[in-house]
């Protein structure tokens, strides 16, 4: 009786751990989202823009989050002001991004999670990623998150850094940390 109550429990949380990684993934609706902030921006010009995504080729969650994106963007994502062109960049080529919009996969570290941002000050670009805690912990600008609802943080220290400048309907979109 132990051990299949165990069996149970190790599905379970295999099944749990399947979802949560499904779940990871950047959906159509949160790009759709990061499109409108982005078309919000005046210091993204409009017309093509490189979307930098930064992934860590050894976690599964990164290279889940990019082949979503990839499947997403495809040869080019149109926004209202803008076509995205994705650009993958490993967590070691991080400060060689010289593009304004650099999207944080999930399954980051801390660490890489914060050079993506500082370079992102760098250049004065947006780092933006569907990872919330990336946001709440100080290490990215923008979040856009779309569950049960659309949620969409801004870290105030970190957007203040960065000295991006968007239009007035901004702030209306966001809740600021």
């Amino acid at each position: 009786m132990q051990s299949k109550f165990k069996l149970g429990l190790l599905s379970f949380a295999s099944l749990v751990a399947v979802q949560a990684e499904a779940l990871a993934v950047t959906s159509d609706q949160e790009m759709a989202a990061i499109a409108k902030i982005i078309s919000l921006s005046k210091d993204i010009p409009a017309g093509d823009a490189t979307f930098s995504v930064v992934y860590d080729p050894s976690s599964d969650a990164s290279k889940a989050d990019l082949e979503s994106l990839k499947s997403l963007i495809g040869g080019g994502y149109s926004a209202p002001k803008h076509t995205f062109k994705l650009e993958e960049v490993p967590v070691s080529g991080i400060g060689s991004i010289g593009s304004k919009i650099i999207f944080l996969t999930d399954g980051l570290s801390a660490g890489d999670q914060s050079s993506a941002l500082n370079q992102g000050v760098a250049n004065k670009a947006l780092t933006v990623t569907t990872s919330l805690p990336y946001v709440e912990n100080g290490n990215c600008v923008l979040g856009v998150d779309v569950g049960n609802n659309v949620n969409i943080i801004m870290n105030g220290e970190a957007f203040g850094k960065s000295n991006l400048d968007f239009d007035a309907a901004f702030k209306f979109m966001i809740k600021e940390l």
